[in-house]
């Protein structure tokens, strides 16, 4: 990964995302491989490059969108959600969460294979980055989880009631 870091590139990976990456400048490449490479929060990747957070944040949130091409069904897709609040829109494999955080056609795109999420990213600019954002405040802010939390429990102590009645 340092070579991907450093300012001349050098020579194209054999990857084609780590292509595109080590042509990004370097201000970008070096936003996107501390947060998603090394997986620091966006707070660490401000105070490692020494930069504000909101110039961190707008760099992220300046992507055209998420690809999320994982072949594992995920508990939850922290990082959808996390796109999604910056108002970029994802396109994921439809596995596991991923149903969970993307509204097909609202924040994002669900896919069944690769070739299918490809043809996905033509659709992108039918997706309103405000209702991304929107969308993860409503089902994701912490007054939301903590009142959906509360609706499950009180569920499962009514269910257990009615048991023993």
């Amino acid at each position: 990964m340092e070579e991907l870091l450093a300012e001349d590139p050098g020579p194209a990976p054999e990857y084609p995302l780590e292509e595109a990456i080590a042509v990004l400048p370097e201000s970008y490449r070096q936003v996107i491989l501390l947060r998603y490479y090394e997986g620091l929060s966006c707070q660490e990747v401000a105070t490692r490059l020494g930069m504000p957070l909101g110039t961190v944040t707008k760099t992220l949130s300046r992507a055209y969108a998420l690809l999320h091409l994982n072949t594992i069904p995920e508990r939850f897709g922290l990082v959808l959600a996390e796109a999604n609040a910056a108002g970029v829109p994802v396109i994921a494999m439809d596995l596991g969460s991923c149903r969970e955080v993307v509204a097909d056609g609202v924040t994002g795109f669900l896919a069944a294979n690769v070739p299918e999420a490809a043809r996905c990213l033509d659709r992108i600019p039918q997706i309103d980055r405000g209702a991304c954002r929107q969308r993860v405040e409503q089902r994701f802010s912490m007054a939301a989880m903590a009142a959906e939390y509360e609706r499950v429990y009180l569920a499962v102590l009514e269910k257990e009631e009615r048991k023993m009645a």
